[in-house]
């Protein structure tokens, strides 16, 4: 899931009765608590229910009303800003040879290689070791 974190459209999950709570704790980790999301419940059933609001918000609101727990679940969670998008994230291998790199060589030196070998702009891992520092 950490990979979707930077992404700038909407994220849509489907999850089941047995895993929506620990699906929102794995969210919340991953997108922090304060992410906005969509709950939909049941949807074109009797019992259909929609709840917004943040992680953090709509978990506690689940986890206190057990019958909130139960059906199929619809999980819309709002994409990253363009600014949490823009430097905030690069995934875990990313940022392994970066650091490898940063420790031998200069910022601007490292970020062009660890582009080279990642894929990922050197202007972003160029401002993410800077701010790293």
């Amino acid at each position: 899931m950490s990979g979707l974190v930077e992404q700038t459209c909407t994220l849509i999950f489907y999850e089941s009765t047995h895993r929506i709570l620990a699906c929102l704790d794995d969210m919340i980790s991953v997108f922090g608590e304060d992410r906005e999301v969509v709950i939909a419940r049941e949807i074109t059933k009797t019992f259909e229910t929609f709840k917004g609001g943040t992680l953090a918000d709509v978990k506690a609101w689940m986890s206190t009303d057990p019958n909130q727990q139960k059906g199929e679940f619809v999980v819309l969670i709002r994409g990253a800003t363009a600014v949490e998008a823009k430097v905030d994230q690069i995934d875990s291998r990313t940022a392994h040879v970066l650091g490898l790199l940063a420790a031998e060589l200069p910022p601007k030196k490292a970020a062009a290689i660890a582009s080279e070998i990642t894929g990922v702009h050197k202007k972003k891992l160029y401002e993410y070791l800077l701010e790293r520092n």
